[in-house]
Order: structure tokens, then C-alpha cells, then sequence
């Protein structure tokens, strides 16, 4: 339950036809550590209420503010003198957190994102290099210290990636030999994906993927995709910055963000990352402009972006 929270309605940023803040509402900082251990955005469910909510330093401290586009429906509870009143008027109601930003491995590329990608243009030379770093990371993880720690990021191995590192540079050999094991255990899993025959009958050189349909990509990350409430960012622009080993990064240049899930040409675009001091809170998430002609937020709240190398 949450207690003692102000709850505020703004309208919602419509142009053309287009909702540039469907779903997206703005939480203070204090109820981000409260309801998130700090997260920058929050995936909510309130009476009658969902969206996700980024956090601002700006707004006064227990505060919230809502949006049209995130009201499902009117969901009324008796108060103390028996009387209907709206849920969120009450000093006390219900909160779920359906998931939150948080620092992510890589993302991927799918079967359906490979082929729009392809007839968008991209060269198949460019894909085939990208599944040849993928494929040696796996077959080389266990002879190749800089192999082992890119297959564990690409696979979302974080844990495993920092007792690793913590072991080398303490240089424990049982720690690193019991890290070691465990990377064997990883690339074995891997391993068993690209063949139906016995790994004992086949050389590792030797292996080839039966179906690909999942392709991890170094430089890229999972994020949750917010709107730019702050009206700061250009209509072609986002901003990205994200978590690497505890140190914050801003993503910069031309980046690839793809919806998830993605079917058609117009899940893929191509946008121009920017740094903008405003927006330094907001790690882990990718903020969407709300100027222009139509909205990229809208395409989906949970995309992958990919750093567009040139």
C-alpha cells in the first residue's frame, strides 16, 4: 500500500493525432528509491491506472503526476463514511511495480528483426561479421580471457562476468578455477544450441549453428523507452545513457532502435543520440522526443538499442 502520496493530472502532449506521452507519467525522486531502489522509470499498476513513471528531481518530494492516455478505468472505494470515492483520492491505496530500469546485458537480434533489418538495407556482410564475433566468443571463452568476459556480457552473465574479474585481480586460483568451471558450463549450453549431434563427436572448430534466430550484440542494451516530458530533445533526437560496471555512460551518435516485439519495416529506426544536462538523472532508459510530426515513444515502452558504428 502506499500512504500519503500527491497525486497531480496533467494533459497529455496529442499533435496530429498522436499521443507523444501515451502512458507515461512522472514520479519525484524520493518515491524512485522508495518504489524502485532508485530505478529511473517504473512499470506501475494503480486502481484503475498503468503506465510507467520516470523519475524528476524537479517535482516536490511524495508526488506523482498522471496522465489521461494512462487511466484504463474509474475504480471507486468507500471512504470512512461509506461514501464511493475515486480510489487515488484516498490516503492509502494499492501499488504494484510490474518492473523497473535496471542495468542490462546486451541485447539481440531475432529471426523476424534479422530479415527487416536485411530489406532495410543493412549488408549482409555487416550481420555475417556481427554472428562471427558472437560465434567466436563462444567457441574461444574458455582459452581466451577477452572471449570469456564478452560471451558472459552477451548473455547476460553479470554475476558470473564480476566474480571472474574479481578473481583475476586478485589472482585466487580457486576462485578463478571455480569461475572457470562455471564458464565451461555456460559455453557448453551455448554449444548445445548450434547441433544435434554429440559435442563429444564433433571438434568445437567444427560446429555450425542449425538455426540461428538469436543473434547477441555487444553493443546494444534492453531499455525501457520514456518520453521527454522536459520538452528538451529535437524531433529526430533521444537520449541514452546507461550502467557500465557501476560507471554511467552516455550513448552518443547514430543509434538503431528496434521495438520488441518487432514485425514490420516501421519498428526499426534510426535516431541521433544526444547529451543534454537535464536529462543526466535518467540512466538505463531511452528518452523518446515528443516534437515533430509523430512520436517514437509510441512505438513500444521495452525496445533494444544498438550503437550504430560511422
Amino acid at each position: 500500500m502506499v500512504n500519503e502520496v500527491t497525486i497531480q493530472w496533467e494533459e497529455d502532449v496529442v499533435r496530429n493525432g498522436y499521443n507523444f506521452t501515451d502512458g507515461c507519467g512522472v514520479m519525484s525522486q524520493d518515491l524512485a528509491l522508495e518504489w524502485g531502489n532508485g530505478s529511473s522509470c517504473l512499470q506501475i499498476r494503480l486502481p484503475g491506472v498503468k503506465g510507467v513513471l520516470s523519475a524528476s528531481p524537479k517535482l516536490p518530494q511524495r508526488t506523482v503526476i498522471l496522465r489521461p492516455s494512462m487511466k484504463k478505468l474509474n475504480v471507486c472505494v468507500p471512504n470512512q463514511g461509506g461514501e464511493l470515492v475515486p480510489a487515488l483520492s484516498l490516503s492509502r491505496f494499492p501499488l504494484a511495480v510490474i518492473g523497473f530500469s535496471k542495468p542490462s546485458s546486451s541485447g539481440a537480434l531475432n529471426a523476424q528483426v534479422l530479415v527487416l533489418l536485411l530489406e532495410r538495407g543493412i549488408p549482409e556482410h555487416v550481420l555475417v561479421s556481427k554472428d562471427r564475433q558472437y560465434r567466436n566468443a563462444v567457441k574461444f571463452s574458455t582459452i581466451d580471457i577477452r572471449a570469456a568476459f564478452d560471451l558472459l556480457w552477451l548473455l547476460g552473465h553479470g554475476g558470473l562476468f564480476a566474480k571472474l574479474h574479481e578473481a583475476l585481480m586478485r589472482r585466487s586460483s580457486r576462485d578463478i578455477k571455480k569461475c572457470w568451471n562455471q564458464l565451461k558450463s555456460v559455453q557448453q549450453s551455448e554449444l548445445s544450441k548450434w547441433t544435434k549431434s554429440p559435442l563429444a563427436n564433433a571438434g568445437v572448430d567444427k560446429l555450425e549453428p542449425l538455426r540461428r534466430v538469436f543473434l547477441p550484440l555487444k553493443e546494444s542494451r534492453r531499455l525501457y523507452g520514456i518520453s521527454d516530458t522536459a520538452g528538451v530533445l529535437d524531433q529526430h533526437s533521444c537520449f541514452v545513457q546507461v550502467s557500465d560496471k557501476s560507471k554511467k555512460r552516455t550513448i552518443t551518435g547514430r543509434v538503431l532502435v528496434v521495438r520488441n516485439p518487432c514485425y514490420h519495416e516501421g519498428d526499426v529506426l534510426l535516431l541521433n543520440a544526444v547529451e543534454h544536462e537535464s536529462l543526466n538523472h535518467l540512466n538505463d532508459v531511452i528518452v523518446f522526443s515528443v516534437q515533430g510530426d509523430r512520436p517514437h515513444a509510441d512505438m513500444s515502452r521495452w525496445v533494444s538499442v544498438l550503437k550504430k558504428k560511422g
